[in-house]
Parts: structure tokens; C-alpha cells; sequence
């Protein structure tokens, strides 16, 4: 009979499998390690939008001088909002403003993800500004 232990571990690796599958090795890393997740000390700015599903998703900015010097997210959704909302404050972070408002257009329409969950981009998009 299998232990505790190594039925949670295969149970890991299933979902880390699925995961993989579903993300691709970027998502799923993005997904492991949550990269600008949290608020940054400085923010000054945040933009918060819940999606169809129910997925909020927020965005915060801290902004000098008409430029984002550090970004973070926030979520309670599933994976797809997270890895959305990670690379919606990547993607700001030494943008100017006009920049990123130029990237909230383009994650307006994002192409379609691999899992069909695109509105999570679209709601990132529309936090940027």
C-alpha cells in the first residue's frame, strides 16, 4: 500500500504534468514562481477588473516622472488570471504610460490561449491603465 507521502507526490506530479500541458514550460514556470506577484511597496496606482468567470484580477503601478518603475498583481483566480496578471506587470515595468497604454490595446485581443481562456489576458489588458 502506497504511503501518504507518495500519493501526495504523485498526485503533484499529475497536476505539475497537466499544468505543463495546458501553460507550456513558460506558463508553467511563471505559474511555479508567481513573478511580480504582490504589491509593490511604492504603488501609488491599482486597477482591479473580475471577469465573466468570476477571476479578479489586480494591477498595481507605481509611476514617476510618466514612466512605470515596478509593477505587481494580484488574483483569486485560477492559473490562467495568474500567469496573465504576471505578465501584464512584466510587461509595464519601464514603459511609459503611452506604452502601456499601447500594450492594454494589444491584450485587448489577445490571440487564443492553448487553453481557451483568453479572457484573462483581455482583463489584464484592461487594468494597464
Amino acid at each position: 500500500m502506497p504511503s501518504f507521502d507518495d500519493i501526495v507526490n504523485e498526485l503533484q506530479d499529475k497536476i505539475f504534468d497537466e499544468t505543463r500541458q495546458a501553460y507550456g514550460q513558460a506558463g508553467f514556470e511563471r505559474w511555479r514562481n508567481k513573478p511580480y506577484r504582490g504589491r509593490p511597496a511604492k504603488a501609488e496606482y491599482m486597477g482591479a477588473s473580475t471577469g465573466t468567470c468570476g477571476d479578479t484580477i489586480r494591477i498595481f503601478l507605481h509611476i514617476e516622472n510618466d514612466r512605470v518603475l515596478d509593477a505587481g498583481f494580484g488574483t483569486d483566480g485560477c492559473g490562467s488570471s495568474l500567469i496573465s496578471g504576471s505578465m501584464a506587470a512584466e510587461l509595464a515595468v519601464n514603459k511609459t504610460c503611452e506604452e502601456v497604454a499601447a500594450i492594454m490595446f494589444l491584450l485587448r485581443r489577445p490571440p487564443l490561449h492553448p487553453t481557451g481562456r483568453q479572457r484573462a489576458a483581455r482583463g489584464a489588458g484592461r487594468l494597464l491603465l
